[in-house]
């Protein structure tokens, strides 16, 4: 496997498990992030409550995948072979609900206000994409595993599909709940079991079979 098949497929891999990771713990952002979508309103404010907020976890990410990637030069230590298994975790923590037991990152939350008073003033278009570019900032368990694998990513394009992976994976809920609708609602009451619980593990079991077969195969031989 070439340098460039083995980076298009591990960009590939942190993509998708980073928008499973956001389809299944959609609930958990409708909790926590619906109440500031509907905030935000709809119409224009809406979508750019939503580009807000997709374009923030996407900076995040790129600006967590370049720091990861300097600390992998810093340190002579390649650590996309971790990006599966990182993944991996969050997937089965998500599953578990392991991440309600994760304390807030110190100064997140302060941060997040500071951004929201700061858009205020301005018009609902304004304010809402202001609202939108906050929630990577505010405390979420959820949102740490996303950023522990953009680290690992060990690159900024790396780390910037991890963060709009995840981000685009909470986009329908929060858009349902934006309409205000009970279409959402009625569905995902059917649908939760299999896409928090069901969903997420075989998701992961998927990444750590295929990172093993991968470790295996250019695992050196003796002839």
């Amino acid at each position: 496997m070439t340098e460039t098949t083995l980076q298009t497929s591990l960009l590939f891999a942190a993509f998708a498990g980073a928008l499973t990771l956001g389809v299944t713990g959609s609930l958990h952002c409708l909790a926590m992030c619906g109440p500031l979508a509907c905030a935000a309103g709809g119409g224009r404010a809406g979508w750019l409550y939503q580009l807000g907020r997709l374009l923030s976890y996407g900076a995040v990410g790129t600006l967590l995948g370049g720091v990861g990637g300097a600390a992998s030069l810093v340190l002579a230590t390649n650590l996309r072979p971790y990006v599966p298994w990182v993944m991996a975790a969050a997937l089965v923590a998500t599953a578990l609900d392991l991440f309600k037991r994760v304390p807030a990152i110190p100064g997140l939350a302060r941060a997040a206000s500071a951004i929201s008073r700061a858009g205020a003033g301005f018009s609902p278009p304004v304010r809402a994409a202001a609202i939108g570019a906050a929630t990577p900032l505010l405390p979420c368990g959820l949102s740490y595993g996303v950023y522990a694998t953009a680290l690992t990513t060990g690159s900024a394009l790396g780390g910037a599909a991890v963060g709009l992976g995840f981000a685009l994976g909470a986009v329908p809920l929060l858009v349902g709940a934006q309409l205000g609708t009970a279409f959402w609602g009625s569905r995902w009451r059917f649908a939760a079991p299999v896409l928090k619980r069901a969903l997420p593990l075989a998701a992961a079991l998927f990444l750590v079979v295929r990172a093993t077969l991968a470790a295996t195969a250019e695992a050196p031989r003796c002839h």
